[in-house]
């Protein structure tokens, strides 16, 4: 039995087949009313159902290869730590920040009639990596190397911050279904990097074991259970336009 919670949080079936098991129980139910020709139509902003609804199930997909292809996958490759396996972790942090924006922009413009702004969710991407690489540069030229937990803490506030800030100003633009819908995707991710953040400073200014505990809690709710929480908050809410 591992000593420590370090050691539990290192195991693979902590860090892929533990965060397998509600995106996989989705597809299998989303397929189930596939069959059964009962896909959903309205939702909190019927405009968007159908983009939520196909969100939902390639993000499934998403979130089942990305513990997959960030752990297993790079040791088996004997990548882990090279430049090629940092690009490729690189590659899914992106796509779970993406989808944050994607949805969020998107639903709000769908509401409005407008086209998805895949470019505007892309951007808005790439904002807290540059931003927290750039801190953490900075950084280790002034005082020379730095632990790169404190990237991960920069870029955990940096993100925290902006979700934050931009949640609320989307929300504001929608009609009452649509806007609680908003905020509880901007709480939802918020919750995730606030607790994220403070398992890592537990880790690093308190040396504290058990913050690799905590830190299994937000690992779940961003990979295991966003999309069926998302899918489910967005369905079970018909908008008053709709009724």
């Amino acid at each position: 039995m591992p000593e420590t919670w370090l050691a539990i949080y290192q195991t693979e079936w902590q860090s892929v087949w533990a965060l397998w098991a509600l995106p996989l129980g989705f597809l299998v139910y989303r397929g189930v009313l596939a069959l059964r020709e009962s896909a959903p139509r309205a939702g909190a902003v019927p405009r968007a159902a159908r983009f939520v609804d196909l969100f939902a199930l390639a993000f499934a997909v998403e979130t089942l290869l990305d513990p997959l292809c960030t752990g297993p996958l790079l040791r088996a490759l004997e990548i882990d730590g090279t430049t090629a396996g940092s690009a490729l972790s690189f590659v899914f942090v992106y796509l779970g920040d993406f989808r944050v924006f994607l949805l969020l922009f998107g639903v709000a413009a769908l509401e409005r009639g407008q086209p998805l702004p895949l470019a505007r969710a892309a951007g808005y991407a790439c904002i807290v990596p540059l931003f927290a690489g750039s801190v953490y540069a900075g950084a280790g030229a002034i005082v020379g190397e730095v632990s790169i937990g404190w990237l991960w803490m920069t870029y955990e506030a940096a993100f925290l911050g902006l979700i934050l800030v931009l949640y609320p100003r989307i929300a504001s633009s929608l009609p009452t279904a649509g806007a609680h819908f908003v905020r509880f995707v901007g709480l939802y991710v918020a919750t995730y990097y606030a607790l994220w953040l403070g398992a890592d400073l537990l880790i690093r200014l308190g040396d504290v074991d058990a913050g690799w505990l905590l830190r299994i809690l937000p690992n779940q709710l961003y990979y295991a259970f966003f999309v069926p929480c998302i899918w489910w908050r967005f369905f079970r809410v018909r908008s008053a336009s709709s009724e």
